[in-house]
C-alpha cells in the first residue's frame, strides 16, 4: 500500500542489515505484484530471486539490445555491394587499435551503467542491504521513501547509511524486539 502511494514519484528503497531479510522483503513485494529489483552480490541472493536481480536484468536487456542490433546490422550488411565494407587496404593507425579498445570499454561500461539506472528507475521498490544502499548507483536515484526492516538487529552505523545518503521524505523503521532481540545497545 505504501509503495503504491509513491508509485511514479520515485523509488521506495527497502533495506535490512541481512541478505536473508532483504530477500524476504523482495519476495513479499513480488507477491504483492510490485516491480521489485533485488540489488546485491549474486552469491548472497537466494536462487528463487535470481530473475529479479539487477545483474540478471541488465544482462537480459543487453542481450536483447545486441540481438536487435545484430538484426539491424544484417540488414545494412545485405544492402552493401557483395557484403564488402572496405577494400582492406587501409593501414592501421599507430595506437589506434588500443585507443579503440579503450573507447569500446568505456562505451560498454557507460551502457551498462545506463541500463542499471534505467532498470532501477523503473522499479516500484529497490531492495538491498543497508550497507549496499551506499553504492554510487543509488546516488542517482530519486529515493522518496526508505524502509529499514529488522532495524533492531542492525548496527547504528549500517542503519544510518541509507538515511544519511538518500535523505528521503519518509523513513520507516521496522523491528520487533520480541521476535528478534536487539543487538545494538546505546547508553
Amino acid at each position: 500500500l505504501w509503495s503504491q502511494q509513491i508509485r511514479g514519484k520515485g523509488v521506495l528503497l527497502a533495506t535490512s542489515d541481512s541478505n536473508i531479510a532483504v530477500d524476504n522483503i523482495t519476495e513479499g513485494a513480488l507477491r504483492a505484484g510490485l516491480n521489485a529489483i533485488r540489488v546485491g552480490r549474486p552469491e548472497k541472493i537466494t536462487a528463487e530471486l535470481e530473475d529479479h536481480t539487477l545483474e540478471i536484468l541488465v544482462k537480459r536487456e543487453q542481450s536483447e539490445a545486441a540481438a536487435a542490433a545484430e538484426g539491424g546490422g544484417r540488414q545494412s550488411f545485405r544492402g552493401e555491394e557483395d557484403g564488402v565494407e572496405g577494400s582492406g587496404d587501409e593501414e592501421p593507425l599507430h595506437g589506434g587499435e588500443e585507443r579503440r579498445e579503450r573507447e569500446d570499454s568505456r562505451r560498454q561500461r557507460r551502457s551498462e551503467h545506463d541500463a542499471k539506472l534505467a532498470i532501477l528507475r523503473s522499479a516500484d521498490i529497490v531492495c538491498t542491504t543497508t550497507i549496499s544502499a551506499g553504492s554510487d548507483i543509488f546516488s542517482q536515484l530519486d529515493v522518496r521513501a526508505i524502509l529499514i526492516d529488522e532495524v533492531a538487529q542492525a548496527t547504528e552505523l549500517s542503519a544510518i547509511v541509507p538515511v544519511a545518503l538518500h535523505r528521503a521524505g519518509c523513513l520507516v523503521l521496522v523491528g520487533d524486539h520480541c521476535q528478534l532481540p536487539p543487538t545494538v545497545s546505546s547508553e
